[in-house]
């Protein structure tokens, strides 16, 4: 059976082809990116010249420091950049031994001055941590490239991997089901149980050989890259895992992380296959693994370090896929006051969550029916109101609305995103990004509207008094007056905003503008801001989950060759789904964008609308209105989402699967905000 299973995944028509698509997406990132501000090639070339030449290490790093400090006085960042690293690197080994010797003196201190805590965990950790590098005096430090190997667990290769796994659950317990194929396969001999179990193994061999794959690659490419190094020198030898409690090569070290992600992987699938069998439906299945996601990289993100919580972010998914943070820092986990190893906590976290989700995915893979429209998970919400949508209705329009609204769930995706909006968009309430916006805004408001004479008279007033502040700043300056500088610093704060405020006002009777407007509100609805992007991004989401169903539903159904053979089965039909598709992404940008027009109205105000943007300071379409100019941003951004929901549906038609749809297409939108 459980060859069955996997001849079941080898041999889908879908599955090469998600699996390349994945391979070039982490391989892509992983070839292109450069988040270290300086080029691959040159970190290369630097280590190889050290090591063809033998130099001393002590001169090497003193000549590192002194050509990053001349880079930088040229304002050469890339290479400052390069050679700061490359001293960094250098440095850890050659204080290897300073900085074992420093752990265990730091533990001798505390042990002296321990009166008041007396068995707390900070206490328990330094001794179990000096105990620790007390016994590691065989540790050998030898200077080699360290990048490729702190790039090797990259958590953007695991979340490709996930996305990958995440396929296959799908392959494996909903497509049979959605096909209609489970209702044969359930009144077998062999039964749910033993069905269920063959899947699992089938699941397990998918992912562990995906992770040998994708881990594979990275090797190969960081390699080449940055250069790997003797894989027998010691782990401590890494710049980011000099903190490594275990006494092993880089080659074990390797090894023995790629063993821990594979059971963490592991876990995880089983986890996936568990979402799979309770959501039945390829979109609420991949809803709630994206849901997942999110939460697991919001516990990454807002818990610091130093928390009480901190352990929720050590066995957080999106910590733990860099699996080489697992084995190469040593950390131990406050449990009930006493300190555990890292690993240990991880290995008995996911375990848990492993037999958990067997559990409870062989519950309910043991009740499971096969496929049906008023079974599943969140299905309920749209039962009440189904008979009344249905009455009497002979659109061909709305008939296609219902099956998007029914088979895709829409109602409930809509709403959903429609509370993330509303959330972010209240998340930008700080109107002024700091004290000179301000202050410049105060002014503006006094400001704002017709361009009158004694508004230029009060802008000369207000010129001539910060001058004058200036001179007496000079003077006590001179004086060494410093508490007649403090009060005086008082009066000189708003200079900075008054500035800008006196070009603008050159800049309006440069060009011979009518009007003073505060831009503020208006050029952060427009920009291309990082909250704009996040909000686009989210746009996009939006659509793809909300438009899987309109062109794939009826193949997964069956439906589409007996809707071809009718009179409107062809052109009519698509051009109803497409006009479906119009109206449910601009229900889709009034959603997104909606939210932050009212909360931006709300905080700025509208005044001066009906004015040029050049009163804005804004050169292009300075003649133009700055409600028009609103209205033009918008349309270009409806214009976006609707190309891409024309884009999306070509796709969705071409490859006929929607989760194979949605899996690419997030995987292409997440990866896109990410890299730009």
């Amino acid at each position: 059976m459980i060859r069955n299973e996997i001849s079941k995944i080898v041999k889908s028509p879908y599955m090469w082809g998600v699996l390349l698509f994945c391979i070039l997406i982490n391989c892509g990132i992983l070839c292109f990116e450069n988040t270290e501000d300086f080029s691959s090639s040159q970190y290369k070339k630097v280590w190889q010249q050290f090591l063809s030449e033998e130099k001393n290490l002590q001169d090497e790093i003193a000549s590192s420091k002194d050509k990053a400090e001349k880079y930088k006085q040229n304002e050469m960042a890339d290479k400052e950049k390069l050679y700061v690293r490359f001293a960094k690197e250098l440095e850890a080994v050659s204080t290897y031994n300073d900085y074992r010797q420093r752990i265990q003196e730091n533990a001798k201190k505390i042990t002296l001055f321990s009166t008041f805590t007396e068995g707390g965990f900070a206490e328990k950790n330094i001794e179990k941590t000096a105990a620790h590098f007390k016994k590691m005096k065989m540790v050998k430090v030898d200077a080699e490239p360290s990048l490729g190997i702190e790039k090797m667990f990259s958590t953007v290769t695991g979340i490709v991997v996930l996305f990958f796994v995440l396929y296959l659950g799908y392959l494996l317990f909903v497509r049979e089901n959605e096909t209609g194929i489970a209702k044969l396969l359930y009144v077998t001999r062999f039964g749910k149980r033993k069905l269920f179990f063959a899947k699992l193994a089938a699941h397990i061999w998918g992912t562990a050989v995906a992770a040998l794959i994708f881990y594979g690659c990275n090797y190969v490419i960081l390699r080449e890259r940055y250069g790997i190094g003797d894989l027998r020198r010691s782990i401590q030898s890494v710049l980011a895992y000099r903190s490594c409690g275990s006494e092993l090569s880089v080659g074990q070290f390797l090894i023995l992380s790629m063993i821990i992600l594979i059971f963490i992987m592991t876990a995880l699938a089983i986890f996936i296959d568990c979402i799979c069998i309770l959501g039945k439906r390829a979109l609420i299945s991949i809803m709630i693994f994206f849901f997942c996601i999110i939460g697991c990289v919001l516990v990454y993100v807002q818990i610091p370090m130093n928390s009480n919580l901190n352990w929720l972010k050590y066995i957080d998914p999106a910590y733990c896929l860099n699996a080489g943070d697992i084995f190469g820092k040593y950390v131990n986990i406050n449990i009930l006051g006493e300190p555990v190893s890292y690993p240990v906590v991880v290995m008995a976290v996911y375990f848990l969550l492993l037999l958990i989700s067997m559990i409870c995915g062989m519950i309910g893979f043991s009740k499971m029916k096969e496929e049906s429209r008023k079974s599943g998970l969140f299905n309920f919400v749209f039962k009440k109101n189904e008979k009344r949508f249905l009455k009497g209705h002979d659109s061909l329009f709305r008939y296609e609305l219902y099956k998007v609204r029914k088979g895709g769930r829409v109602g409930m995706i809509l709403f959903f995103f429609l509370i993330v909006s509303c959330f972010l968009s209240y998340q930008s309430h700080l109107i002024f990004d700091d004290e000179d916006e301000y202050y410049y805004y105060t002014y503006m408001k006094q400001l704002e509207g017709e361009k009158t004479i004694e508004k230029t008279n009060f802008i000369q007033r207000e010129n001539r008094r910060f001058q004058s502040l200036k001179k007496k700043q000079q003077k006590f300056m001179e004086e060494d007056k410093v508490e007649d500088l403090m009060i005086l610093s008082e009066d000189l704060r708003p200079v900075h905003g008054f500035e800008k405020v006196v070009e603008r006002n050159n800049y309006i009777n440069k060009h011979n503008l009518p009007a003073y407007v505060y831009e503020g509100g208006y050029v952060k609805l427009m920009d291309l801001s990082k909250e704009n992007g996040i909000l686009m991004t989210l746009g996009l989401l939006l659509l793809t989950f909300s438009l899987c169903s309109v062109f794939t539903q009826d193949y997964e159904t069956g439906q589409k060759m007996l809707l071809q053979a009718t009179l409107l089965g062809r052109k009519k039909m698509a051009h109803k789904k497409i006009l479906v598709s119009v109206f449910i992404t601009i229900i889709s940008f009034g959603i997104i964008y909606l939210p932050q027009f009212i909360t931006f109205y709300r905080l700025y105000g509208l005044v001066g609308i009906t004015e040029p943007v050049g009163c804005m300071g804004i050169q292009s379409g300075m003649e133009m209105p700055i409600w028009l100019w609103l209205v033009f941003g918008y349309v270009i951004r409806l214009i976006i989402m609707l190309a891409y929901s024309g884009f999306f549906l070509f796709i969705s038609n071409k490859i006929k699967s929607a989760f194979v749809t949605l899996t690419v297409m997030s995987i292409v939108i997440i990866i896109v905000f990410f890299v730009i």
